[in-house]
């Protein structure tokens, strides 16, 4: 039999990133009440739960059953479900009892066979599912760090900058500077030894020294070479791009350590900057016409040659613009370099290239370029799905300017954030 509970609780969740406030998610706002009532509703076999602040939320007996938290259905150290749903448990499934004990904060549901399957308040709360019309939000748990799209203006007066040796001593530093990564798309690391292994310890820091390999190996260096397999391994500037758009699985973050920097002018050599992100807004806004064909007409990037690994060939298709299923920013693939066959209708063509150069145009416009010139031990980290980079030209016969490169995946810099977010929030 159910009994109906009210209990108080005591935590209002907020952050501060730069000393600014963010706004609670969705998921952090129902962490801010307990139960207050639970309901049955055998017609639609659903749970009703009502948190103390008024937010209801519906829990379907089928899907309680299938994420039973009990040893016997989930193993308590490997995290993983050892119930075969699809052989135990019928479709049909109703519920025999329930009740919510106030002491634990757990509800405990009794199925018909006389299972006992117990679930947290908290457990619910991180579970919650929406209903007919919602929007259906991404659930990994990195909502509570929200993505803030930039100008050149913006970033400059607010600038990521961290600190090597901080990153390196200090785990909540590591996880600022993560967060600066997936709310901005970039970090500045200052102060890094000028040392080759450096990009592995801090691939040591960020995701359990996994570090991409891709066809150009590991690690790489940028400067400038008597026969060069690449435009970045010459003094000459590089247009805004992202890297390896020909890679189905494109890497995710890009680190570059720079050794040694051109002793020319500020403009000599300086890296590019642009947050794609925020293009595709005002280009949403203000073309949506082209908006509409570059999120949806596919381009063909290709990449052959030899390298490391002796002879490649690389070629893939995707959208210049990518979304998520609700239509929101996913990535820029944009690489004008690399980029070969336009996959759409012939009458469609000139149309597109409009659009194209449309954004061109916006990439190139110093509103959304921020400039810095890196100085030797300075380590840009940034997002290679969202921020377009690029470099001006520098004098190769004068300048002896060296960055060392490497390529993380996002998989597992979130599986870092996640687990430095649970131990010190």
């Amino acid at each position: 039999m159910a009994r109906l509970m009210k209990r108080s609780i005591l935590r209002n969740l907020q952050s501060a990133i730069y000393g600014q406030k963010q706004p609670l998610s969705s998921a952090s706002y129902f962490l801010a009440k307990s139960i207050s009532r639970i309901e049955d509703d055998k017609s639609t076999r659903l749970l009703k739960v009502q948190w103390e602040n008024g937010k209801e939320n519906l829990y379907p007996y089928l899907f309680l059953r299938d994420h039973c938290q009990c040893p016997e259905c989930f193993h308590p150290f490997t995290k993983s479900r050892k119930l075969d749903t699809v052989a135990a448990v019928d479709l049909g499934i109703t519920i025999d009892d329930f009740a919510y004990d106030a002491s634990d904060d757990v509800v405990e549901v009794t199925w018909p066979d006389g299972h006992k399957s117990r679930f947290t308040a908290e457990w619910l709360k991180s579970r919650f599912l929406s209903r007919k019309g919602e929007q259906i939000n991404d659930r990994t748990g990195l909502d509570s760090v929200q993505r803030v799209s930039w100008t050149s203006m913006e970033i400059r007066e607010n600038t990521p900058f961290v600190d090597f040796h901080e990153i390196e001593s200090d785990e909540k530093a590591l996880k600022g500077h993560l967060e600066n990564l997936l709310r901005y798309g970039l970090s500045i690391v200052r102060n890094a030894p000028l040392e080759l292994s450096v990009l592995q310890k801090m691939a040591d820091l960020m995701c359990l020294s996994i570090v991409r390999h891709t066809n150009y190996g590991p690690f790489f260096t940028v400067e400038s070479k008597p026969s060069p397999s690449n435009l970045a391994y010459t003094g000459s500037a590089l247009p805004m791009h992202t890297d390896l758009p020909f890679y189905d699985y494109q890497p995710g973050v890009q680190l570059l350590h720079c050794i040694r920097q051109s002793s020319g002018s500020e403009s000599d050599g300086a890296s590019l900057l642009v947050d794609a992100m925020k293009v595709v807004e005002d280009l949403k806004g203000n073309s949506p016409e082209d908006y509409h064909l570059l999120t949806t007409t596919n381009f063909r990037f290709n990449d052959e040659g030899t390298d490391l690994y002796g002879e490649f060939d690389l070629q893939f298709e995707r959208p210049t613009i990518g979304l998520d299923k609700n239509g929101k920013f996913v990535h820029m693939a944009y690489n004008n370099v690399v980029r070969d066959f336009i996959n759409a209708p012939a009458e469609n063509i000139q149309r597109i290239y409009e659009a194209y150069y449309k954004l061109s145009a916006m990439l190139r416009d110093k509103h959304y370029q921020f400039q810095y010139k890196m100085a030797p031990g300075d380590m840009l980290v940034f997002d290679n799905k969202r921020l377009m980079h690029g470099r001006t030209a520098f004098d190769p016969t004068t300048a002896d300017r060296m960055l060392n490169g490497c390529y993380l995946d996002w998989d597992d810099i979130r599986s870092t954030w996640r687990v430095l977010h649970s131990r010190h929030e």
